[in-house]
């Protein structure tokens, strides 16, 4: 973690490790970064953090959810979470229209 905060300009707040049957990582992080050039970042980052492994017909995941949290001098400014038990389920939250990570409708 130390190494993808260090390429992507973020420090560790606040870690977490839930285990409601599987590790769930809670994560919050601090930027100095611009955010909107972070939030591009982020798919980047969660791709390093929580890595995933596709075969034919089967995803293996590192972790059963994942949460994360951007912070920056101004407070939280994007979230993210996804959960996978039996199916896929997540979401996202930015301050702005323009933070959003990931496309959205």
């Amino acid at each position: 973690m130390a190494l993808v905060g260090k390429r992507f300009g973020f420090r560790v707040v606040s870690l977490r490790l839930l285990q409601p049957e599987q590790i769930a990582p809670l994560l919050i992080v601090r930027t100095s970064r611009r955010r909107k050039e972070f939030a591009r970042d982020i798919p980047k980052i969660l791709e390093l953090l929580n890595p995933t492994s596709d075969s034919a017909h089967h995803t293996a995941v590192t972790f059963e959810g994942f949460y994360f949290a951007v912070e920056d001098a101004k407070g939280p400014f994007v979230t993210t979470e996804q959960v996978l038990r039996g199916e896929v389920e997540g979401g996202q939250w930015a301050a702005s229209e323009n933070l959003y990570p990931y496309a959205h409708g």
